[in-house]
């Protein structure tokens, strides 16, 4: 924490300092002395991952993805975005953020660096990181401006296919480029606040990221997500949990960041979801488990007095039960044994992550990428990425998991020879990929909405004024609506104001939508992925 700490106090510092540097060109530029270019560019890149990950999170994903992705349950009766209602104040937040912040971060970062051969390393991580927030946000919106993005307002909106093509042929080039040059590199130190510096591992994660993102268009593009999965595989992914990308919560009273603990713990406005509580005890009918209890649910959850019970996601105000008690749901396990835990009294001990990218989810895209024939033995790979989810969150809480419980519980799983079909070895994966990247819910909403899995998810209450016509699942995030007042003309024709499209917007698919690009996934359907 005291990293997190330091950085944020530092940034009053650099305003002042920034504003008094009359002849700062002839002070002293020697090895041994602080320059504004190496500051700005250390400040830029920590303020750049740790506000890219925490900056308005209830607004930004809490009302959104959480619920999307059925891990956590609203339980605030006037929040009605879990009813797939539209919230502009709230949504706007993530697209502005990232446009008139982030993105000029990364841009600032790259100026800085310019063609100097030490800054090599730097350059590289600053695309990698980029590359990660472009990934989110076309994620959540489909196609957006890209290409021009920097230039201003009305800015050309690029494909969500040529943006991911454009993703990882950067990811690649930047990956590349790490240990290219014999140079001294320029080291951002603690200011690195996935990686404290360290380029081997931001190499790992680029190729991770971009194994992600080609087993993320594999349905749709199967010629472009093998050969990037392929050298993705071959460049060299995380290979254990010490690999693992996340971003530590600054709990110090510095910064203040409406994650977990206020939005869950203090403030009340969340609970565990009913569906990933039903996963966690083994109570769920489509998916047969021969033990009770997930390993992992003790420690990600505490019982409420109904145990370990989550609460249904998208509950209409009208239907919530007349003894609605917030102690009854599971909450999280934010003890000195748990996950999530945290403390006042002892920030440096607190273990409150903002998830990026974990080692079990690559273990997962390897193990689908091998049941597509790309390479690995899927059923090894699968197994694998349990116990390396189990090892996480034992690693994470000090609670051990014991071998023998590990493999218990995949004992106790629908058995892979039993699957007889790809489709069915891909809901394995599937499902259990959602459980292990538990709570990265941009994934975890991403995943559902590429393979369909899990299928049997609660339909919400869907509201009278929801931008999703009842009976369909949401597929993403309404356009905010300054884009248009100011750049309509360059919108998606599917999406102006004058499309059929517009009042019913979230309902339809992103590119690699399992349903297609612009089209409807009704409430009950059949999965059916693609095996190229």
């Amino acid at each position: 924490m005291k990293k997190i700490t330091t950085l944020i106090a530092v940034v009053f510092c650099i305003t002042f300092f920034n504003s008094c540097t009359d002849g700062f060109d002839e002070m002293n530029t020697s090895t041994t002395t602080l320059t504004e270019a190496d500051l700005s560019a250390k400040l830029l890149f920590a303020t750049s991952i740790t506000m890219g990950t925490s900056a308005d999170y209830q607004r930004n994903y809490s009302l959104y993805d959480d619920q999307y992705a059925h891990y956590f349950s609203n339980c605030v009766t006037s929040f009605y975005t879990g009813n797939y209602e539209y919230n502009d104040s709230w949504a706007y937040y993530g697209w502005a953020q990232f446009y008139t912040e982030r993105l000029k971060e990364y841009y600032d970062i790259d100026e800085i660096c310019g063609e100097d051969a030490s800054y090599t390393d730097m350059k590289a991580m600053n695309t990698i990181w980029n590359c990660f927030l472009w990934q989110r946000v076309t994620d959540r919106w489909g196609d957006v401006p890209y290409t021009d993005a920097s230039k201003g307002s009305a800015v050309a909106y690029t494909s969500q296919e040529e943006i991911y093509l454009d993703l990882m042929s950067r990811l690649e080039e930047a990956c590349d480029s790490i240990g290219s040059s014999s140079e001294t590199q320029y080291d951002p130190g603690t200011y690195d606040l996935l990686y404290g510096g360290d380029a081997t591992l931001w190499k790992k994660f680029g190729y991770s990221l971009m194994l992600r993102m080609a087993m993320r268009i594999s349905n749709v593009d199967a010629t472009d997500a093998k050969v990037y999965a392929q050298k993705a595989i071959a460049g060299g992914t995380f290979t254990s949990n010490s690999d693992v990308a996340k971003v530590e919560c600054d709990l110090s009273g510095v910064g203040y960041y409406d994650y977990y603990q206020y939005i869950i713990v203090s403030w009340n406005n969340a609970t565990t979801d009913m569906d990933f509580m039903n996963y966690m005890r083994g109570a769920t009918t489509d998916y047969a488990r021969a033990d009770s209890l997930d390993p992992r649910a003790p420690i990600w959850f505490t019982k409420g007095n109904l145990g370990y019970v989550g609460f249904k996601n998208g509950m209409a105000a009208s239907n919530y039960p007349t003894d609605f008690d917030w102690n009854n749901y599971a909450c999280i396990n934010y003890s000195s044994t748990g996950y999530f835990y945290f403390s006042d009294s002892d920030t440096s001990g607190s273990r409150l992550y903002y998830p990026v990218q974990n080692y079990a989810e690559v273990l997962f895209l390897k193990a689908e990428a091998a049941l597509r024939g790309w390479g690995g033995d899927a059923e090894s790979l699968y197994s694998e990425a349990i116990t390396a989810s189990m090892n996480e969150v034992s690693s994470v809480s000090g609670t051990t998991i014991a071998q023998t419980a590990i493999d218990n519980y995949i004992d106790g799983l629908p058995a892979w020879s039993a699957a007889t079909d790809n489709e069915a070895k891909l809901k394995l994966i599937a499902i259990q990929k959602w459980i292990a990247v538990f709570p990265n819910s941009c994934e975890g909403w991403s995943e559902i909405r590429r393979t369909g899995y899990p299928d049997d998810l609660t339909y919400p209450d869907v509201s009278s004024s929801a931008v999703v016509t009842d009976g369909n699942w949401i597929q993403r995030i309404s356009y905010p609506t300054n884009e248009y007042s100011y750049n309509e003309d360059n919108m998606p024709t599917a999406y102006k104001s004058s499309s059929s499209n517009y009042a019913k917007r979230e309902q339809y698919g992103v590119w690699w939508s399992l349903c297609g690009q612009d089209q409807t996934l009704p409430q009950v359907y059949t999965p059916a992925n693609t095996f190229e």
